[in-house]
Parts: structure tokens; sequence; C-alpha cells
């Protein structure tokens, strides 16, 4: 705050910060997003589905070997033009650039993690 001296008196002015641009919040400045969702179609991953795509500047990409998830889960998404769906299986390589993970491909349920172990993991991956 700052202190201004008129005749003997001081009077406290408080300084408003800013305002920022209006600019700031606007579409066209948001990043652009490519985010792949693997085990997207599945109970979890499909509503982050919905999240993501809210965001008009997100490009959204789900790979998933509908192991223990639905197509029909994604079917309001599948034909947009900033939505992807590819059947595969995590454990094998997958060469794409992105720019963010969310890795929900899991066999949630202890009947498949007796049948497959080793697919079950989740974790999210951000490169900023």
């Amino acid at each position: 705050m700052a202190t201004e001296t008129a005749n003997g008196n001081n009077h406290v002015v408080a300084k408003m910060p800013p305002t920022p641009s209006p600019l700031r919040n606007s579409k066209f400045f948001q990043s652009n997003m490519r985010i792949l969702v693997t085990g997207g179609a599945g109970f979890i991953g499909s509503p982050l589905v919905d999240k993501l795509m809210a965001n008009e500047k997100n490009e959204v990409i789900v790979a998933d070997n509908f192991f223990t998830s639905s197509k029909d889960n994604l079917r309001k998404w599948i034909g947009h033009p900033r939505f992807e769906l590819i059947r595969h299986d995590v454990t094998e390589p997958l060469l794409m650039e992105i720019d963010r993970i969310y890795q929900l491909a899991c066999p949630a349920s202890p009947i498949f993690f007796k049948h497959n172990p080793v697919k079950v993991r989740i974790f999210i991956w951000d490169r900023y």
C-alpha cells in the first residue's frame, strides 16, 4: 500500500492490481492439448473423456483393448473431429506425439487381477 502525505495528514491509498486482459481467458490463448487416455472406454476413463472433450481446444485420443470396457461408453464422441479411438493393448508399444497421458487401462476387479495381474497399473503423465 502506498502512503500519501498532504498538509501533514497521512492517508493510506490502496492501489488495485491491474486487471488482466480479457484475452487472457479467451479460447484463442488456451493451449491446444493432444491427450491420450488409455482405458478411456472404461468406467473411470469414459467420464474423464467427457470432461476433456468439454474443452474445445483438446484433441483426445483413446486407446483401449475393450477387455473390461465397451465402445458404447464413447458412442457420442465417435466421429467427432477432435476424437480418435484406437483398439490397442497398453502392454504393447504405441508411438504418437502427445502432450498428456492418463493411463487408466486396468482390469479393475479382483477377478481380472487373478486372470492377468501384469495389466494392473494406473498413472498420469504430463510433459509440462
